[in-house]
């Protein structure tokens, strides 16, 4: 066959197949590309737990390093080391010899003192005895008496007491040390409640308040959470760091915290109302933060890419400050391949359901279990 001929047949089997392509397509329309399939999230006022993280530091409410207000040598100790110990237990006894002499010489003036009072009140209006003279006996006896109670002081103050219940530490001198104002005798701490004291920026000080819950944790004790509550606020900044003191008051019955700790603790501040996305949501192209929203038609789903501005981050969410409102939903997984006004269709919502369990579930569907 010619080659002229041939080329028309082919030039004429060739505009045959563009009629009936463009017949198909409805008058000229172009073919729909399939759409993107995509999981959403539909925005919602949140209520979400709001608490501050911190390091912390742990003393015990009560505690004391016991010293003697006497320069003298101890002749007795009546305590072991890590002992416990009952308010007003004897622990330590000074010397004691010259005092216990001088209180019972005071003791025996005194009772010369009252003997004269009495006889001279006995003679009042009889013989020589004048009133002024019965005055001078009393002002004599009531002398004596403060003089038998300064002496009896003395000797209290050699016989050292603790001065509340708890646990004592190691003791620091034995039998015959001289002790001094100065010197620590040994420690004595209250474990029951313990002080947590923790610093807070100064951005939280309209959100910390009295009795607020605070929660601990400590190495040592990794499935337990300690609990407390705040009992006090610090008037002003800490004029070196600008943070804010805050102090709260932990239970401890077993004594498992000690003075002194650093722990981890949590305030539990009040909840917050707010608009938060998945992270998975958000679209960050430099300092700018996009995501993109779905807009219903009668052609279907399709998505825009707007601005929106963020704020705190939590585990998996983030504030959105402007840019959405509650009712509108959002691509929250497959952001990647979109750009706006691309076609999208919806298989599922993340809001009531993990997002693992929907990929898990999507998974489970496409191998037909």
């Amino acid at each position: 066959m010619p080659k002229p001929l041939i080329s028309i047949l082919i030039i004429t089997f060739l505009s045959l197949i563009s009629e009936v392509s463009y017949a198909e397509t409805d008058a000229g329309q172009k073919p729909q590309k399939p759409s993107i399939s995509v999981i959403a999230y539909k925005v919602e006022i949140d209520k979400l737990p709001q608490s501050l993280e911190v390091l912390a530091s742990l003393q015990s409410k009560q505690s004391v390093d016991l010293r003697s207000q006497l320069s003298e040598r101890i002749t007795a100790i009546h305590f072991e080391d890590g002992q416990t110990v009952q308010k007003g237990q004897l622990l330590v006894e000074l010397n004691n010899r010259q005092t216990l002499a001088e209180l019972q010489k005071a003791k025996a003036v005194e009772q010369e003192a009252l003997r004269q009072y009495r006889r001279a009140n006995q003679l009042k209006g009889r013989g020589n005895i004048t009133q002024s003279v019965i005055d001078e006996r009393y002002s004599t006896w009531q002398v004596a008496i403060a003089e038998r109670n300064l002496i009896e002081a003395d000797l209290n103050e050699r016989s050292i007491l603790a001065p509340f219940s708890g646990h004592l530490g190691f003791k620091q001198v034995t039998v015959g040390t001289l002790l001094t104002p100065t010197t620590t005798i040994v420690t004595l701490d209250s474990t029951d409640q313990m002080y947590l004291d923790m610093a807070a920026p100064a951005a939280y000080v309209g959100q910390v308040a009295l009795n607020q819950e605070v929660e601990v944790r400590h190495a040592a004790f990794p499935q337990k959470v300690f609990k407390g509550h705040v009992i006090a606020i610090a008037p002003r900044l800490n004029e070196s760091s600008a943070l804010l003191q805050v102090r709260a008051l932990l239970e401890n019955p077993l004594g498992e915290l000690k003075g002194n700790m650093q722990v981890n603790a949590k305030l539990l501040l009040p909840t917050k109302l707010l608009i938060s996305i998945p992270t998975t949501a958000l679209l960050m192209l430099g300092e700018r933060n996009f995501v993109y929203r779905l807009q219903e038609s009668d052609k279907g789903v399709k998505v825009e890419r707007i601005e929106v501005q963020v704020g705190r981050r939590y585990t998996d969410r983030i504030e959105v400050l402007s840019g959405l409102k509650a009712g509108d939903s959002v691509v929250s997984q497959g952001i990647m391949r979109l750009m706006s006004g691309k076609n999208v269709s919806v298989k599922a919502y993340q809001n009531h359901a993990p997002l693992a369990d929907l990929i898990r579930a999507k998974a489970r569907n496409a191998n037909g279990n």
